[in-house]
């Protein structure tokens, strides 16, 4: 899946086999039950899977395309006269991905003092920003274009994964990243920003999961 996120890849007896409590319909379509799975029935699941067969393979995995989180499921499974293949596909609109507009951002602002922007993102580790973040980041150029009279600062936060110096040092450097993104592609005034990364330290949900994680991995814009 080019371009995409492996989130789960899994094949033969660990999607279960026979009539086994672990079977991989209840550990990832059924909620409750013995391994309380994560009931992705909204995915699908117009077919008895004969989970008796252990020729088979599950792949979740995730992409982004301008404004737009997807998801793609596929299940293969090979059986004696046929081989099926599924996939369903969800995606998830912007305005539930984090993506801001203007009026978004100068609402939080005047709230808040801060906001919070999940529509930046960079590849894994590193402070190079990918090409998807380009709507998010015209929207913030836009925004303080036409706040002249404003300073803001750009702040990169991480999850808890990793060394906390490392993430402090990514953090600040993906913070850097934005701040030259908005400067020499979008002409902000480089005198109205500046770049901090801290890390884990304000977390705005668990780190426990990876939904957590994911919410605590973003930039905020901050005002002087």
């Amino acid at each position: 899946m080019l371009g995409y996120d492996i989130m789960i890849a899994i094949a033969n007896e660990e999607l279960g086999v026979s009539g086994r409590p672990h079977q991989w319909t209840e550990m990832y379509y059924v909620a409750g039950g013995y391994y309380n799975g994560i009931g992705n029935e909204k995915f699908g699941l117009g077919f008895q899977w004969p989970s008796w067969n252990n020729k088979q393979c599950f792949i979740a995995a995730r992409g982004h395309d301008v404004g737009k989180d997807i998801y793609a499921i596929v299940y293969t499974i090979v059986m004696e006269n046929f081989t099926l293949i599924t996939q369903d596909v969800i995606e998830v609109e912007a305005v539930e991905t984090g993506l801001v507009s203007v009026d978004n951002i100068s609402t939080d602002i005047t709230k808040k003092g801060h906001i919070a922007i999940y529509g930046i993102h960079f590849e894994t580790g590193k402070s190079v920003l990918k090409p998807e973040s380009t709507d998010a980041l015209k929207t913030i150029a836009d925004y303080i274009n036409a706040n002249t009279n404003k300073k803001f600062y750009i702040v990169g936060h991480t999850d808890n994964v990793g060394e906390f110096e490392s993430n402090k040092t990514l953090s600040e450097e993906r913070a850097k990243s934005v701040i030259t993104e908005l400067t020499t592609k979008y002409s902000v005034n480089s005198v109205q920003l500046k770049a901090y990364g801290i890390a884990s330290l304000v977390p705005v949900f668990s780190n426990i999961t990876e939904e957590g994680r994911a919410q605590n991995r973003r930039v905020e814009i901050v005002e002087q």
